[in-house]
């Protein structure tokens, strides 16, 4: 059957398949289209780190890289760290989220002490972040600290509770 286009712009006589690879671009559809996930990486740890400066950031070892498929599009960043927090005194962690050497942002975790003024306590931090980067390849990673010297953190990455970091490229 052959391609017919009428004078309202209807075609007529393609099949399921008709149309080679890239001869509808996104924008040439309807409004509304926009906030589709287009890719989804994601990365999990399974090595214990610990991090014992209060004044040091420590690399988690959740580390994920992402090329854009356009610079309008947005990244949906979601990081889950598990942590073990333990010491005596003010006992509490920290996490961050980076795109190259740029914070996007911290989250933190706090516990009360016990009767006998220490405590051992485990949480999850989660930090979720919706950042636009532009385009090209980006590298995201998670970082931690404790709260105070009084306490020591370690990142958990095996066992049952696996820290994670997972982007979703979402179409603008």
């Amino acid at each position: 059957m052959p391609i017919t286009i009428n004078g309202s712009g209807t075609v007529s006589g393609l099949s399921v398949g008709g149309l080679p690879d890239g001869s509808i671009a996104s924008a040439d559809l309807a409004a509304g289209v926009g906030g589709k996930v287009l890719q989804c990486l994601s990365t999990s740890t399974s090595t214990d780190v610990n991090a014992t400066d209060e004044n040091t950031w420590t690399d988690s070892g959740l580390s994920q890289a992402i090329t854009m498929t356009s610079s309008s599009n947005k990244v949906l960043v979601m990081s889950h760290l598990y942590i073990y927090i333990y010491g005596n005194g003010e006992l509490g962690g920290y996490s961050r989220v980076l795109r190259g050497t740029t914070d996007l942002g911290k989250r933190s975790a706090f516990f009360p002490l016990n009767s006998s003024g220490s405590d051992d306590s485990q949480a999850q931090i989660v930090l979720d972040i919706f950042d636009t980067p532009g385009a090209g390849t980006h590298t995201y990673k998670v970082q931690g600290r404790p709260y105070s010297s009084a306490s020591d953190l370690t990142i958990h990455g095996g066992g049952d509770m696996y820290s994670t970091l997972t982007l979703l490229e979402i179409a603008a």
